[in-house]
């Protein structure tokens, strides 16, 4: 057998299909790799440190909550499945078994913020929020009840689970909803016009992504993975 290498398929994840059929999204070694040393630099854990593993492994959100507790030897946390469709269960049960590190998406938060201000799990550190906007309001409440920090996670499934982050209490911004920040360790993103040119600030683009967040296509789709994932005008021969 061939051995592997870092362009290898480390997993693949499937779109929700809100545009078409599910597609399954191939994400290499090296872009996991990636993603879980830009984490453990921006948000480090150690052995004292326990992870709530609440989400599905269909969703790649579930990737970091299993790969980054292995790789550091910080305890992994896994919650009945009785309680993970039950946000204000789930938290009351996080806060009891001194959970450090967790992942909820805005509305189970919004569900469970009375659980939240009654059960404060003050063992949180980091409190990770993505897959939907977050609200400010939602943001500033959550972080003065647990001063814990905040952090908003944005990526879509095409992406090597996150591509940008924002970390809450560095915010002085009073907008309606928290920015999806900037992007992970060797990945770029550009908000560029039709014509793949930056627009001017304040103008509407659409944003594109580039460097080791991006996956490496569509399995066995060659036709859409060249539609989709287009040459970068801005980066080397390839990219």
């Amino acid at each position: 057998a061939n051995a592997l290498n870092p362009d290898n398929p480390a997993y693949v994840i499937y779109t929700s299909g809100s545009t078409g059929n599910p597609k399954g999204v191939v994400v290499r070694h090296s872009s996991l790799s990636n993603h879980m040393l830009w984490m453990q630099h921006d948000h480090p854990l150690d052995k004292h440190d326990i992870v709530l593993n609440r989400t599905a492994t269909s969703f790649d959100a579930s990737v970091w909550e299993i790969w980054l507790p292995l790789i550091r030897g910080v305890t992994l946390c896994v919650p009945p499945s009785t309680l993970v469709q039950d946000s204000q269960k789930l938290w009351s049960y996080a806060a009891q078994h001194d959970v450090t590190t967790a992942q909820f998406v805005p509305s189970l938060l919004q569900g469970a913020i009375r659980v939240i201000t009654e059960n404060a799990a003050r063992s949180l550190r980091f409190l990770f929020s993505g897959g939907e906007s977050l609200s400010y309001g939602l943001a500033r409440q959550i972080h003065s009840v647990l001063h814990a920090e905040v952090i908003n996670l944005y990526g879509p499934t095409e992406c090597t689970i996150q591509i940008c982050s924002y970390s809450f209490i560095e915010s002085e911004v009073r907008t309606q909803s928290v920015p999806i920040g900037r992007p992970i360790w060797n990945t770029c993103v550009y908000v560029l016009d039709g014509g793949l040119e930056p627009v001017p600030v304040g103008v509407v683009g659409e944003l594109y992504v580039a460097g080791a967040g991006l996956a490496r296509g569509y399995l066995k789709r060659p036709g859409l993975t060249a539609e989709r994932f287009v040459a970068d005008p801005f980066g080397p021969s390839g990219s």
